[in-house]
C-alpha cells in the first residue's frame, strides 16, 4: 500500500469511527415526559394501521400520543414518555437497525416502558432483548385489531405501573 493510500485509509477509519459515536444524552431538563406514549412504526400498511388503531384508542382515553417513523427513533428518549411502542419487521432473524440502536442507548430502568412489536413470518420467533414487553405477530390482513389489542393490553399494564 502506498503512503498516500495509507493516509486516505487512516482518515476513512477515523471518519467512520467518528460517525458511529453513541448519541449524546440530552440534559435532564430536556428529558421531561412529553407524551403518554410514543409509537415508532416501520413503513407498511399493516404496521401503520396497527399504529393508527392504538393511537386512536389512546387518544379516546385522553392519553397524549405521538406517532413517528422508525428512523426518527434516533432522536427519541424513553424518559420523555410513559411508554414507547416500537413496531418493526424482523429481517434475517434480527430487529431493524433503528430498533437495535434505540434499545442499545437506553438504560435498563427504562426498558420496562418499551413495547417491542416484531412482525415475522414465524410468530414463534422471540427477541433476545431483555426487560421489554415483546410481542411477535405476522402481518396478516385482518389481524390489525388483534395485534393492536395486544399492544393496548401491554400499555395498560405499563400505565398502571405493572
Amino acid at each position: 500500500m502506498t503512503y498516500m493510500k495509507k493516509i486516505v485509509f487512516c482518515f476513512a477509519i477515523a471518519f467512520a469511527a467518528g460517525c458511529s459515536s453513541p448519541p449524546q444524552r440530552p440534559p435532564p431538563e430536556q428529558l421531561e415526559a412529553r407524551e403518554d406514549a410514543l409509537i415508532a412504526v416501520e413503513k407498511s400498511r399493516f404496521k401503520q394501521a396497527v399504529a393508527d388503531i392504538v393511537a386512536g384508542k389512546l387518544q379516546a382515553d385522553n392519553r397524549s400520543v405521538r406517532v413517528i417513523t422508525l428512523k426518527e427513533l434516533k432522536d427519541a428518549w424513553p424518559e420523555r414518555h410513559k411508554a414507547v411502542v416500537i413496531i418493526n419487521e424482523i429481517w434475517a432473524w434480527r430487529l431493524s437497525g433503528a430498533a437495535r440502536r434505540f434499545l442499545a442507548k437506553i438504560s435498563p430502568d427504562q426498558r420496562g416502558k418499551v413495547v417491542l412489536v416484531s412482525t415475522a413470518g414465524d410468530e414463534g420467533w422471540r427477541t433476545g432483548e431483555q426487560g421489554v414487553h415483546a410481542i411477535t405477530a405476522a402481518s396478516r390482513k385482518g389481524g390489525e385489531q388483534k395485534l393492536a389489542d395486544s399492544i393496548l393490553e401491554q400499555l395498560t399494564a405499563i400505565f398502571s405501573g405493572g
